[in-house]
């Protein structure tokens, strides 16, 4: 009992953080945040395919590689995502996508969650 007490509070303590940092959520999914200084580059498209619904989105931080990593692999087990493989999350039906390039010293992130039907 002790043990899931503790694992209760240590999922709420991650989520209530993002609440307390002001922590803002890509557009158009309610559970992918967003880096702090995270600047939406172009605004969400959602389409459907035969595979299910597409959500694509683009967004332009400063900060380095290996943090917007590091971000994205603390931050997204704690919403119920696992890492599948590099830059490669699933959560029940569906599966996101992180493409980081590097333009003029930002790092453009574009964001692709695909729902599974």
């Amino acid at each position: 009992m002790g043990t899931f007490l503790i694992y209760i509070f240590s999922v709420f303590f991650c989520l209530w953080s993002f609440v307390l940092g002001a922590t803002s959520f890509l557009s158009g999914s309610e559970d992918i945040p967003l880096m702090p200084d995270m600047v939406v580059q172009e605004s969400p498209a959602i389409f459907d395919k035969k595979e299910g619904q597409v959500l694509v989105s683009k967004v332009i931080t400063q900060e380095a590689l290996a943090a917007i990593l590091k971000f994205y692999d603390q931050a997204l087990p704690n919403l119920g995502w696992t890492k599948v493989a590099d830059n490669t999350y699933r959560r029940k039906t569906q599966t996101l996508k992180i493409k980081i390039e590097n333009k003029k010293n930002e790092q453009h992130v574009t964001f692709n969650l695909i729902e599974v039907n």
